[in-house]
């Protein structure tokens, strides 16, 4: 148990219960004393108590008059009576069915024992119980928001028992980022009655009476992008506040400030202009272009934000472009990871928030397929080097090597002089006059055959190419290498 007051005049019997309790085989967490039944009065409607051991006769006011006040009070503890041997009878006539039990002094160790065990036992039945009948309530609760079935006898016992708190007038449901809600109904500021729902399809919902909503608001909400429904009354209307408050909640992520249902835009203007399809955008990052990715989203956000598109076409955008992403880049780091976290849009605060995640999932994404467009680019080059190392001595030309690496004319020509650092005639030609002079070495071909092997196919050609690069003509090439290798 929680807390347990021990009322008696004397100081002596005081510090013996307390020692006693202290003892017990139940652990008490506060053990508190008083001298009179003024002072427990005060205690008790401070705080809650869930054991009081009281004597009868006490100065200022007595156990009887303590025991009737406190039999008046929301949560009465659980009321032990302490009484002299004189006093015993008179205790037990006058308290009959309204205390748990007598102890006739001297108190015994073993009956404050056997005492404390079998009120834990009833405390711990009544949590139970109690838990039992909250879940039932928000069960009840969450299948009316929900549109769920619910049992007839379990929403006559719901509005009943809210009868004269959240039902005693209107209400209003608050649906929240689910980060934004409070813990639990006891850290909503200034709200006695409210309700907390943490998982409501993905919402935080609040249930506010509306006479509270004004405290709840300025002490809360702040910047918060909160959804209000219009004023509801009874359990009947749960539903309907509740799908208000969603809506509401929409518009308040776009726009990224509280909104009501009462002050949605009547409708959307027809407009043409949706900013971007989620096409264009998946289009232009696999081409490693973010920049305009972005500036794109950001129009369309732009659209949602100036009430041009309603928040409901600005999410149902959103979603298909986020699966549309993964369905086209499935296999590049933490997809599946920054999918899982940006496909609960309203899980952000607002649009802002979701927008900057996007962003930088958007250039990551691009980086990385840039990185592999780049590897890729690389190896086909690389590919049609080793081509042209294969086939020098062959008719190819730009076209044919361009073919066999399955890459556009134009592109292969910009990448090719981008890896190699030259044209792609010039790095043929090199390649060609190379041969030539290693095959000039060898005195036994001629220059028409040295022409023909190195893949010229017109022998003024190769001579006129192989003066312009070296500085001498085939023969006079070949003479000096006779001269190096002789001297």
């Amino acid at each position: 148990m929680k807390t347990l007051l021990i009322v008696e005049d004397e100081k002596a019997i005081r510090a013996g219960i307390r020692a006693m309790v202290s003892r017990a085989p139940v652990a008490v967490e506060n053990i508190l004393e008083c001298r009179n039944g003024e002072e427990a009065m005060e205690i008790l409607r401070s705080q809650p108590v869930d054991v009081m051991i009281t004597d009868i006769r006490m100065p200022k006011m007595d156990g009887v008059e303590l025991i009737r006040q406190a039999r008046g009070l929301p949560s009465p503890p659980i009321t032990v009576v302490v009484s002299g041997y004189g006093d015993f009878n008179y205790a037990v006539s006058v308290f009959r069915d309204k205390v748990w039990d007598y102890i006739l002094k001297p108190i015994e160790r073993e009956h404050i024992f056997t005492l404390l065990k079998d009120i834990q036992n009833e405390l711990d039945a009544k949590s139970l119980e109690k838990s039992d009948r909250l879940m039932m309530n928000r069960r009840a609760f969450r299948s009316l928001m929900l549109g769920s079935e619910t049992n007839p006898e379990e929403l006559r016992a719901l509005s009943s028992q809210y009868s004269g708190k959240l039902f005693d007038g209107c209400y209003v449901s608050v649906c929240l980022a689910p980060a934004s809600k409070p813990e639990t109904e006891a850290d909503i500021p200034g709200i006695e009655s409210g309700l907390c729902f943490a998982d409501m399809e993905g919402h935080a919902v609040l249930l506010i009476p509306e006479a509270s909503l004004a405290v709840f608001m300025q002490k809360y909400i702040g910047s918060r992008c909160a959804g209000l429904s219009t004023p509801k009354r009874g359990a009947g209307q749960l539903r309907e506040s509740y799908l208000e408050a969603v809506q509401a909640r929409k518009r308040a992520f776009v726009r990224g400030s509280a909104h009501s249902y009462e002050s949605l835009p009547a409708g959307y203007p027809k407009n043409s202009d949706t900013g971007a399809t989620p096409e264009q955008i998946v289009q232009l990052l696999g081409t490693g272009n973010a920049v305009d990715a972005i500036r794109l989203l950001e129009r369309v956000l732009f659209l949602a934000q100036n009430d041009i598109k309603s928040p409901d076409d600005h999410l149902t955008f959103l979603d298909r472009l986020q699966s549309d992403i993964i369905s086209a880049y499935p296999h590049t780091p933490d997809a599946p990871e920054e999918y899982r976290k940006l496909k609960d849009i309203l899980s952000f605060e607002n649009a802002y928030e979701h927008h900057t995640a996007l962003k930088a999932w958007f250039e990551r994404l691009s980086g990385y397929l840039t990185e592999k467009q780049e590897n890729s680019n690389k190896h086909k080059i690389r590919a049609s080097v080793e081509y042209i190392g294969q086939r020098f001595r062959s008719d190819i030309n730009m076209a044919t090597a361009s073919n066999h690496i399955s890459m556009n004319y134009t592109q292969f020509s910009t990448l090719f002089k981008k890896y190699t650092g030259s044209s792609f005639p010039d790095y043929l030609l090199n390649v060609r006059l190379a041969e030539s002079r290693r095959l000039l070495a060898d005195p036994s071909l001629s220059i028409r055959s040295v022409s023909r092997l190195s893949g010229f196919r017109n022998e003024k050609h190769f001579m006129r190419c192989f003066k312009q690069t070296t500085g001498v003509s085939p023969g006079v090439y070949r003479r000096n290498l006779q001269t190096r290798n002789t001297g």
